[in-house]
């Protein structure tokens, strides 16, 4: 599989693509596919199901994607109670699930997560206690994906400096 101009760089900020080919028919068939179209669409289905999946699960939704800069917070609920913040990674895999979801979050990720965080319930004025949780949806469609929820999956507070 071949990726990019071959250049090394983007021409005129054109996103990176992959050339798939395929035969069809005893004829080539040239498939091109954005590579990074896909995998953001992929993304932001996976957190469409996660979200879907913590409403139904009693959190309520109040914010997605919320940004700090580069670092981002993909979901933040509240539980139904209201008495607990949850920050939610959101890992999407199309098929078989390959990484333990609580090693798919590095410390450098949980780093970035507490600091987007900490600005989040400064912002918003938040006193509540805030708790870390990991969802991976693995699949392509909603009919046939699995949610894996791991509450409380780390303490920003516990790692190593």
């Amino acid at each position: 599989m071949e990726t990019g101009s071959g250049d090394g760089g983007n021409i005129g900020g054109a996103q990176p693509i992959s050339l798939a080919f395929s035969w069809l028919s005893g004829g080539k068939v040239l498939h091109l596919q954005t590579v990074m179209a896909e995998h953001n669409d992929l993304g932001k289905w996976g957190e469409e199901v996660a979200a879907c999946y913590l409403e139904n699960h009693g959190y309520i939704i109040k914010d997605r994607d919320w940004r700090l800069g580069k670092r981002d917070l993909d979901i933040v609920a509240i539980t139904e109670a209201q008495d607990l913040l949850v920050i939610v990674e959101v890992k999407t895999r199309s098929e078989g699930l390959t990484i333990d979801p609580i090693l798919a979050v590095d410390e450098t990720k949980m780093r970035n997560l507490a600091i987007a965080a900490n600005a989040y319930v400064k912002q918003m004025g938040i006193d509540a206690d805030v708790r870390f949780d990991i969802i991976t949806v693995v699949g392509m469609d909603s009919r046939h994906c699995d949610v894996i929820h791991t509450e409380d999956a780390f303490n920003p507070l516990l790692l190593s400096r």
